[in-house]
């Protein structure tokens, strides 16, 4: 017996040791980016995002709120808190921030300019970590597991371009984790509250909210339009109704420049049409990707309806939606990828990896790997540079993963491995013997 149990004792040590070093690895290469941002990148480069973002925070705590979306008068923000790094060669990246969004940037200014990048990384860094523990503790994974997650995160492209950029994508993904959590939990308020958060860019998560009609969760729905209602509300008697209208010239701007919607590194359909076709006509394409849109949210209500009644309803929706979502879109930065996670976990926690086709595990392997670095850099770099590729490879890797995922639910052997079923009925009073 002391055998066995000095072997088991031995067993857990070697596991321990083993996570132990993971971990390590893991916090590492979280911390690559910040290193680079700090220390090797130009600083034009560094932050590139934020800066816009802090600016946009600042102007709207100034007399003048309703300048906050005048391209001039942000450039010049941004030069008077940032000068070392302003990239003199072009201005600041035009902010699809909405109106009613604009109390959740309000916040950024608060902490002076000088420590605001450094305090802004440490958060993001901190979101994407938490993210990840809360989607890997969803899916039940062991903390081997929950470790090797979280060194692919950390060794992903995705990751360090939002690192470098200082983009909002970590603290949506852990809006969207915690609303998981509160969905599980049959919390339709924290859900909508935490959903609308979201809104602040709405291509994040308008193709889950698609899923959730379809489910009829109007609960959380309702939740959800109030929150944007109150932000919205809050947003107009701060800031004042002149910064509603100053924001439709550039919503204008944004929708009739066909440059935003087809640049190399775009993941989305438009810029893969325009890549295939550049040709075609801008008034040709984007109807052909409105259709194909619209044409994914109705399949998602459609899938919703499918499964609105079954034991685990919220599995199919976070499986499907993001890399669909993803894969039709109008636009979608290659950073904002990271959003797949969940998705990616759920496929792996459902199935356990073992039970899917071996052209499935394929596929989903070659679509995780475009997305690791040095691959990614590598491919981003090419298509900045003009290199002439006929499909980006990384809009390619989503396209695949979308495609396995939604296999994945509509067929009778997925349904039936992960339990996507109705429980049985009762049985009928003339089926039951006396």
């Amino acid at each position: 017996m002391s055998e066995v149990a000095g072997g088991m004792r031995f067993n857990r040590n070697r596991s321990a040791a083993i996570t132990t070093i993971i971990c390590f690895i893991a916090a590492m290469l979280l911390l690559v980016p910040v290193i680079a941002n700090k220390f090797t990148a130009p600083k034009w480069q560094t932050y590139g995002d934020f800066k816009s973002y802090y600016a946009m925070s600042s102007i709207l705590r100034g007399p003048t709120p309703s300048q906050t979306y005048e391209e001039a008068v942000m450039k010049k923000t941004v030069v008077n808190f940032f000068p070392e790094a302003v990239d003199p060669r072009a201005n600041p990246p035009p902010l699809q921030v909405f109106p009613f969004a604009l109390p959740l940037i309000l916040p950024i200014s608060l902490v002076p300019a000088k420590w605001s990048c450094d305090v802004w990384t440490a958060i993001l860094l901190l979101c994407t970590v938490a993210a990840t523990l809360i989607l890997s503790r969803r899916e039940k994974m062991s903390s081997r597991s929950t470790a090797i997650v979280l060194l692919l995160v950390a060794a992903s492209g995705p990751y360090h371009s939002l690192i470098r950029l200082g983009e909002l994508a970590p603290i949506g993904l852990l809006c969207l984790s915690l609303a998981f959590i509160c969905l599980q939990r049959k919390n339709a308020c924290g859900a909508g509250v935490l959903l609308s958060l979201m809104l602040m860019k709405p291509h994040w998560v308008l193709p889950f909210l698609a899923y959730l009609f379809g489910c009829r969760r109007f609960k959380v729905l309702a939740w959800l339009g109030l929150s944007t209602f109150v932000l919205a509300a809050v947003a107009y008697v701060s800031f004042g109704a002149e910064t509603f209208s100053n924001y439709l010239p550039q919503a204008k701007h944004l929708s009739e420049n066909p440059l935003i919607f087809s640049v190399p590194e775009a993941v989305s359909l438009t810029a893969q049409i325009y890549r295939l076709m550049p040709r075609l006509p801008y008034a040709s394409i984007m109807p052909f990707t409105a259709l194909i849109y619209c044409c994914s949210l109705l399949f998602l209500c459609w899938l919703g309806n499918r499964y609105r009644d079954n034991r685990d309803w919220l599995t199919p929706g976070i499986i499907c939606a993001f890399p669909l979502g993803i894969s039709c879109a109008f636009y979608y930065s290659p950073y904002d990828i990271i959003f797949v996670l969940p998705s990616l976990l759920a496929l792996f926690g459902q199935t356990n990896f073992s039970t899917l086709p071996a052209s499935s595990k394929t596929l989903i392997c070659l679509s995780a790997l475009v997305l690791m670095n040095p691959l990614y850099h590598w491919i981003m770099g090419k298509l900045s540079e003009g290199f002439a590729l006929p499909f980006n490879p990384i809009y390619a890797g989503v396209l695949v993963l979308s495609v396995v995922a939604v296999r994945f639910c509509l067929t009778e052997k997925a349904n039936r491995e992960v339990e996507f079923i109705v429980p049985p009925e009762l049985p009928r009073v003339s089926e039951m013997s006396v």
